[in-house]
C-alpha cells in the first residue's frame, strides 16, 4: 500500500510487523462489525484492517482515506508488537502507547508533554470501559503538579 511506503513511521511499523510473523489483512465484508477501524488478532498476529470504515471516519474526521489507513496500521502494528514481546494489556495505557504512534505517524515527531496529556484525556473519552492500566504520568504527585487531583471530600483533613 503506498500510502504505508510513503510515511517513514509506517513503513518502520511494517518492518517491525514482519519481524514479528505478523500479516495485514484488509477485511471488505460489509457485514462485520462497523465500530471498529481496524484490530489486532493476538492468536493468529494478524492485523486487520476495515476499508469501509476507516473511510467512513477518515471523511468524518478531514482525513484522506489512504493516509488515514496507514495511520490506523501504525496503530495496530503497536499493539502487535506488545503482544510479540508479551507485554499487551487491554487498557487505556496500551491505547494511549498507540494513539502516541499515530501522532507520531501524523506529526513525524513524538509528541510534546502537553500534546501527551491531551491523547490521554482523548483515549479516556474513546474507552471509557477499559481499566487504566498504567498512568502514563505517575502517581499523586505527578497528577498534583499537573494540576488534575480533585479533592472528593474537602470536610476530610
Amino acid at each position: 500500500m503506498q500510502a504505508i511506503s510513503d510515511n517513514p513511521v509506517s513503513m518502520a511499523s511494517y518492518a517491525s510487523m514482519q519481524r514479528a510473523g505478523g500479516d495485514l489483512q484488509f477485511n471488505f465484508n460489509l457485514g462485520v462489525r462497523f465500530d471498529a477501524i481496524g484490530q489486532t488478532n493476538p492468536a493468529a498476529r494478524l492485523i486487520q484492517l476495515y476499508p469501509a470504515a476507516i473511510s467512513a471516519e477518515a471523511k468524518r474526521l478531514g482525513y484522506a482515506p489512504l493516509t488515514y489507513a496507514a495511520r490506523v496500521f501504525t496503530h495496530e502494528v503497536d499493539h502487535l508488537m506488545d503482544m510479540h514481546r508479551g507485554v499487551w494489556q487491554n487498557t487505556r495505557y496500551a491505547e494511549f502507547q498507540a494513539y502516541k504512534m499515530e501522532s507520531l505517524f501524523q506529526n513525524w515527531t513524538r509528541p510534546s508533554l502537553d500534546a501527551r496529556r491531551m491523547i490521554w484525556h482523548e483515549v479516556g473519552e474513546d474507552y471509557p470501559h477499559l481499566p487504566v492500566g498504567k498512568n502514563p504520568f505517575g502517581g499523586l504527585r505527578a497528577q498534583r503538579s499537573a494540576g488534575t487531583l480533585c479533592l472528593l471530600n474537602n470536610d476530610q483533613h
